[in-house]
């Protein structure tokens, strides 16, 4: 519940990646920092966006579907905790149930810093796969990444320019 609320509760800017587009799912790797200092674990987030009428799958998808998987490509001295996956919608259909995300979802990680990171930029990556649905299900996937700055103290992520922010912001717990 903390969680919920720290999500809800957060500043609507954080440090976005360039959006990749699937078929119907855009995805992005959002920071709750833009700057960060050795030895610091700050959230992040896969963002799904979904076009309408579309869905991606939980992480127990139930009788049908493929969950979204996350498979880091973080540079040395970056490690990636498990994934939180907020709730989803339960999605009954004549002969079986499936728990889904429509419209958007944020899977949120949080990202550990060695203490012994040089000063400069970082390049974070993951690859994405997943499940997008309506009628019919197709495997698409997208490769996201993000640029964090290591420094000397911790900067929340800022808006975006002209406050076009994904509905999702993150902080550090």
């Amino acid at each position: 519940m903390r969680l919920a609320l720290s999500i809800a509760a957060a500043v609507v800017g954080c440090v976005l990646g360039d959006p990749a587009r699937a078929a119907h799912t855009q995805a992005r790797l959002v920071l709750a920092a833009e700057t960060a200092r050795p030895g610091d674990t700050f959230m992040a987030a896969i963002d799904l966006r979904m076009d309408k009428d579309w869905h991606t799958y939980w992480r127990n998808s139930g009788q049908s579907g493929l969950p979204t998987t996350v498979d880091w490509q973080l540079p040395k001295g970056v490690t990636a905790g498990e994934l939180q996956w907020p709730v989803p919608r339960k999605l009954p259909e004549p002969e079986q149930t499936t728990y889904v995300y429509e419209n958007g979802a944020a899977l949120l990680v949080k990202l550990t810093l060695a203490s012994d990171l040089p000063a400069g930029p970082l390049t974070l990556k993951a690859r994405l796969d997943w499940l997008e649905c309506q009628t019919k299900c197709v495997k698409e996937g997208a490769d996201v990444e993000t640029t964090l700055n290591i420094g000397s103290e911790t900067k929340p992520s800022m808006p975006a320019p002209g406050g076009n922010s994904p509905a999702l912001a993150i902080r550090a717990l």
